[in-house]
């Protein structure tokens, strides 16, 4: 059966989730092992920041739980409490859960897509993939993409640097072509720099009160980095100015943008406040070509679009249960296929040696209405032959449903056993 156990940020406390999450160094190592489990036949691995999940077929959830437990060093008693598995079909519906966005601490984010198939691209270069994991992955990617599609849960900005980014686009198409100017150097103008960078755009530059803090987050990003003295020639240049520095009066006012304005040739600019208190002066919202945005109007895109992707959610959650119930009928369908395609074989190659052995009587002169009519009976025993015999070790075990299930399957008459 198909397994998924773990832990995550809805069931987990932190703590416990950093003693559970597999090293990277070591990930190739602990699929090798696991996969070497009794009774585990399948494996992959899930683990990041919010999550640990172990993928798997295998005759029992105990094996899983107890590699789980003794690779790790946690106990029972600890982990018990926020441990969960699913079984076969839930195990389709929690996948296409996390894979979606939908289980995700930031609904609809992308990364946990990505995640994923890492997670099942290392395991099959691994080789811990077998045709049930590997079918179950696939199908996720390609479901995963339709229902993002379908519901737009990762479109509406839930972040301030997904938020400014979206705004520089209602502004500017080219967004990659321009040059984006930063004020400050903590965590946030990070967060946003490192946001603009994976989005492709290259014209970065970075002002900070030490140019020294500035030089070191620029090289991360391939950035420029100067001082708080280059502010006012620089702003100028600029298509987007973010500022989050900490500063007692406004660093940028409105009589420095309607010089630069002049410089720019009238063309668009947007500017985020993120100070606190302000580092733009309010009244900059006034000159023509400049678009100004405060802390309270980013929480405003943000609410909004935490709103939009819970209710996208919904959609989600909808159509995850049809992709699930979807999953679990193309399954069967192959699970007929196969038994239909034995029995077909084996009966095939039942009658086709009983033909051989009639054509040889034929040769040998035997008179064909004898031989037509042995064959015929060999034939009907041979095949009723296993069939009788297990219907009789039913009846003697009190199995009736395979009785029935004889009597639906060759519409025998109806009567009740």
């Amino acid at each position: 059966m198909l397994i998924a156990c773990g832990i995550n940020h809805h069931s987990a406390p932190l703590l416990l989730r950093e003693r559970v999450a597999l090293d990277k160094q070591y990930f190739r190592d602990s699929l090798q092992n696991l996969k070497q489990q009794p009774h585990i036949e399948e494996a992959a691995i899930l683990s990041t920041c919010h999550r640990t999940e172990i993928y798997c077929k295998s005759q029992t959830e105990n094996s899983v739980i107890s590699w789980l437990l003794q690779w790790r060093g946690v106990s029972w008693e600890d982990i018990k409490p926020y441990l969960y598995v699913h079984k076969n079909t839930a195990v389709v519906k929690h996948l296409l859960r996390v894979a979606s966005g939908v289980d995700s601490m930031v609904v609809g984010e992308p990364q946990i897509f990505g995640q994923i198939k890492q997670a099942f691209s290392t395991a099959q270069s691994e080789g811990t993939l077998g045709k049930h994991l590997h079918q179950l992955f696939q199908y996720t990617f390609a479901s995963t993409k339709q229902i993002r599609t379908q519901t737009a849960i990762g479109q509406h900005p839930v972040s301030f640097a997904y938020a400014i980014f979206v705004l520089a686009k209602r502004i500017f198409e080219d967004i990659q072509q321009k040059t984006i100017l930063l004020i400050g150097s903590g965590e946030m103008i990070e967060m946003i720099a490192r946001y603009f960078h994976h989005q492709g755009v290259s014209k970065l530059m970075i002002v900070n009160r030490t140019e020294e803090k500035a030089q070191r987050l620029a090289q991360c990003f391939g950035a420029k980095a100067m001082g708080l003295d280059c502010l006012e020639e620089k702003i100028g240049e600029a298509d987007v100015v973010v500022s989050a520095l900490s500063s007692s009066l406004p660093l940028i006012g409105k009589g420095l943008l309607e010089r630069t304005t002049k410089k720019r040739k009238r063309r668009p600019q947007l500017l985020v406040d993120l100070g606190l208190p302000r580092n733009m002066e309010p009244e900059i919202a006034d000159l023509e070509d400049a678009y100004l945005y405060c802390l309270d109007d980013l929480k405003q895109i943000i609410k909004t679009g935490l709103q939009h992707r819970q209710k996208a959610a919904q959609h989600a959650e909808s159509l995850i249960e049809d992709y699930t119930q979807e999953f679990t009928r193309l399954s069967r369908e192959k699970e007929i296929s196969k038994l239909i395609y034995s029995l077909r074989h084996k009966t095939e190659k039942t009658r086709d040696e009983e033909i051989e052995k009639a054509l040889l009587l034929l040769e040998k002169g035997e008179n064909p209405k004898y031989v037509l009519t042995h064959f015929a009976r060999i034939l009907t025993q041979k095949w009723m032959h296993l069939p009788t015999v297990k219907l009789h070790q039913a009846a003697s075990e009190g199995r009736f449903e395979i009785l029935q299930a004889m009597k639906y399957v060759f519409e025998l008459m109806d009567e009740k056993i």
